[in-house]
């Protein structure tokens, strides 16, 4: 597992953008073996994952986007591809969190 606790104490206009697909090497490697997505995050790309190229973004399909707020806890699945927002584009200059990965 992956285990985000953000330590903020305000809401901050960030996220942490979790794909649906399974990956454990690297994405370079991923986007070689595998075929683009049908519901692909293209239409992220302005929002949420600016800092991302469109055509990296088409290889992924959105779990789930899940903003940092106080008091709050993010999980998921370790093997699934993950990414911060793009936090600067919305001048979050700093971001501060506990991050833990298990294994099993």
């Amino acid at each position: 597992m992956g285990i985000l606790i953000p330590l903020n104490s305000l809401s901050v206009n960030t996220h942490t953008v979790i794909f649906n697909e399974f990956c454990t090497n690297t994405f370079g490697t991923y986007m070689s073996n595998n075929e683009k997505s049908i519901n692909n995050v293209v239409h992220l790309h302005d929002t949420l994952l600016s800092h991302e190229t469109t055509e990296r973004l088409e290889y992924v399909s959105l779990l789930g986007a899940f903003q940092w707020l106080p008091g709050s806890v993010i999980y998921w699945d370790r093997k699934l591809l993950h990414a911060s927002d793009n936090f600067l584009r919305n001048n979050v200059t700093e971001k501060t969190a506990l991050v833990l990965f298990t294994n099993s």
